[in-house]
């Protein structure tokens, strides 16, 4: 079967399925896009003719899984922190907003981190420092893939743990 396409009222086709295909994996064919199998007429948004639609299901579902794909790529770079901070009233404003600027962070327990983060030791130790006075302290530990274990911290607390690690 072939397949026309009307855009600014001029009919274009007409095109195989596999062109229909490469249309929508190059962002040219649409769910609003007018198509039709009849150069003269029926012309419907592509999310009412089935088969069209499938082919836009199909390149969501691949721009989907490279979206998942790329996010895990990113997320295996990060490097995964726990602080332990002393901040003044003060300053803990200042300085948790300094943190989540990092990346995700979450405080588990007060003056106890997790952060995951692109930042290293070094970068988060020098640009949080400046932030803290003569009696705060920051101690920063990098944690590597499965060598970290917490034991009785509550089924919450493991949760986020599990998840912050994964």
């Amino acid at each position: 079967m072939n397949w026309f396409i009307k855009a600014a009222n001029m009919v274009y086709g007409p095109y195989s399925i596999e062109r229909m295909t490469q249309f929508a994996q190059e962002g040219r064919l649409g769910l609003k896009t007018l198509v039709s199998d009849n150069r003269d007429k029926g012309f419907l948004p592509a999310t009412q003719i089935p088969e069209i639609l499938e082919i836009l299901a199909q390149k969501q579902t691949a721009s989907d899984n490279r979206q998942a794909l790329e996010q895990n790529r990113a997320s295996a770079n990060l490097g995964k922190f726990i602080l332990h901070v002393g901040v003044s009233e003060d300053a803990r404003e200042q300085f948790v907003s300094a943190l989540h600027g990092f990346g995700d962070a979450f405080e588990p327990e007060p003056g106890l981190w997790a952060v995951r983060t692109q930042a290293s030791c070094d970068n988060m130790r020098n640009a949080l420092s400046k932030l803290l006075g003569a009696h705060d302290h920051l101690l920063i530990f990098e944690i590597k893939d499965k060598q970290s274990a917490w034991f009785n911290i509550g089924e919450e607390k493991d949760r986020k743990f599990r998840s912050f690690l994964s």
